[in-house]
């Protein structure tokens, strides 16, 4: 394995299947959580809501003095919105106009600070801070959505300086975020035209906040421990909105910010590329290595097919075009890849065969690029943790190039051979 700092690599500014992976979904406490002592942010919520005075909810006719963080701010009432198993429409309206204190904080924290956080990402700036908290309005899942990231997001501005408001930050995330998933879930099989951009926009914030939530334990955004990744089941998800509807169905939000043209296209070209020799050298002989799956695997195509399209991203993320006026930001090239990739090379994936293992930790380093994004952190270092983990030793040779580019090692006490699953 490659020591830290070898790379010059140059960085740009069986088990129990449910709808929710590995959680079984069981009330209060989900029992394959349990057994692994892990915290499922699926059954977490916060304590059943409890009376409050009149003049603790806030409506538009009624301002509050209440202060964020206080000992007195009661739980959040959840009878002012629709709870998951009401949520059995596409889109059902939004039930009250009311809401905590907390929740109109987080309100206007996403509209003054976490809007312009992604807007700073790419050139259409109103997506972010104008279109999507307006679908929210309109929409309870987008408007859970959006309310957790926000919550993440304070969470971290807090950090460490007030546990009390760090605590509340994060329960009212996973709050929001079990009312928003399970209610997107159960939307998709339901689409119709009109729908189709309220339903994209919750979907895309939900990923962002599995990133905005932390590596979790077993889960590396394409793959888990126990198979198929939470995050890949969402982004596969957003691929079949986008797919099953005609681009224009998706209204001004998607067309100005060019999601699916963007997802759909590779940007070639006149392109001066300034993807490094080294990069060149390596996705050469990670293309190579796929072609002698030929021999071995009859869906080899799969594996080429992915390969050329990462060269296609790594082109996209390093090249520029001096006459022209694009910008379009690195999350958007960069994710393009886990969208365009062949549902069977998925599958590969989900079950940890090795070359699909490779392919990915080379994905991780494109992965690296969007170390500054403060949803990003720590993430590339735990993709390439649960890569290896996976990853038979007699393949871990290729990990060599990816880990030194993310400065990455593998812990000095591991000793095990990998697991095998040709």
């Amino acid at each position: 394995m490659a020591q830290q700092g070898e790379s010059t690599f140059p960085s740009r500014s069986s088990h129990r299947k449910s709808r929710l992976g590995c959680c079984d979904e069981t009330r209060p406490t989900c029992v394959n959580c349990a057994k692994r002592s892990l915290r499922c942010a699926y059954t977490t919520a916060l304590p059943p809501p409890s009376p409050r005075p009149a003049d603790d909810v806030v409506t538009s006719n009624s301002p509050s003095g209440e202060t964020f963080g206080s000992s007195h701010l009661a739980p959040y009432p959840a009878e002012r919105y629709a709870t998951p198993s009401s949520l059995s429409s596409p889109v059902p309206p939004l039930q009250s106009t009311s809401f905590d204190t907390l929740d109109l904080k987080l309100l206007h924290h996403y509209c003054t600070e976490v809007g312009y956080e992604f807007a700073k990402e790419g050139r259409n700036s109103t997506k972010w801070t104008h279109s999507i908290p307006t679908i929210a309005f309109e929409t309870p899942v987008v408007l859970h959505g959006l309310l957790a990231l926000s919550a993440l997001h304070l969470a971290r501005k807090i950090g460490q300086t007030d546990h009390a408001k760090l605590f509340e930050c994060r329960e009212r995330a996973a709050y929001h975020h079990t009312l928003a998933l399970p209610a997107m879930i159960r939307s998709l099989p339901q689409l119709n035209e009109s729908d189709t951009s309220a339903v994209f926009v919750g979907a895309t914030l939900l990923c962002f906040h599995n990133f905005a939530a932390g590596p979790q334990p077993g889960q590396y955004i394409g793959f888990s421990d126990q198979g198929e990744g939470e995050w890949m089941r969402l982004m596969r998800g957003v691929r079949s909105i986008s797919e099953s509807r005609r681009p224009d169905a998706l209204n001004d939000w998607m067309r100005h910010g060019q999601a699916v043209d963007t997802l759909h296209s590779h940007h070639g070209g006149d392109t001066h590329s300034r993807l490094p020799c080294e990069a060149t050298q390596q996705l050469a002989r990670l293309r190579r290595f796929a072609a002698r799956m030929r021999a071995k695997d009859e869906t080899y195509a799969k594996y080429t097919v992915a390969v050329e399209s990462l060269e296609n991203c790594f082109i996209d993320t390093f090249s520029t075009d001096p006459e022209s006026s694009d910008d379009t930001p690195a999350t958007q090239l960069i994710f393009t890849w886990l969208y365009r990739i062949p549902s069977e090379f998925v599958v590969s994936l989900q079950d940890r065969r090795p070359l699909a293992l490779v392919i990915f930790a080379y994905f991780d380093v494109l992965l690296y690029q969007l170390r500054h994004l403060w949803y990003m952190d720590g993430w590339c270092e735990h993709v390439m943790s649960g890569i290896y983990k996976h990853l038979h030793v007699d393949y871990r040779d290729w990990l060599e190039w990816p880990a030194a580019v993310l400065q990455w090692s593998p812990p000095a006490s591991d000793s095990t051979p990998g697991i095998s699953y040709l």
